[in-house]
């Protein structure tokens, strides 16, 4: 035990209670220094802390609409001439009678001989 309190003697003899109040009060002013960095850092000054996000969504929006405007006016749109559409009443063509069956069947039928005689 005489020993362990030789070296605690020895561990202490340039430290006093004084030395470690300055040497505490060091470190917190050190810290508190720190600190303010961090939160100049962390604040930019070009964008404050009571921007409205809403406010900036809106403004974003608009540009953006803007933006499409002004490619939607500049779309160049084909003028191709289109043909004259008549301005009287449209005459249908009415249908061919056609050939009745019988004589569509005859007519078959005479091919029908020929090829095989």
């Amino acid at each position: 035990m005489r020993e362990a309190a030789k070296a605690m003697k020895l561990a202490h003899k340039d430290i006093d209670v004084d030395k470690v109040h300055d040497i505490m009060d060091d470190i917190a002013e050190q810290h508190d220094i720190s600190r303010e960095i961090t939160d100049a850092i962390s604040n930019n000054v070009a964008f404050p802390n009571d921007i409205d996000e809403d406010e900036l969504e809106k403004e974003l929006e608009e540009l953006e609409q803007e933006d499409l405007d002004k490619e939607m006016l500049g779309i160049n749109v084909p003028t191709d001439k289109l043909p004259d559409v008549p301005s009287g009443e449209l005459v249908h063509d009415k249908p061919k009678p056609s050939k009745s069956k019988a004589n569509d069947d005859d007519e078959e039928f005479a091919k029908l001989e020929s090829w095989a005689t």
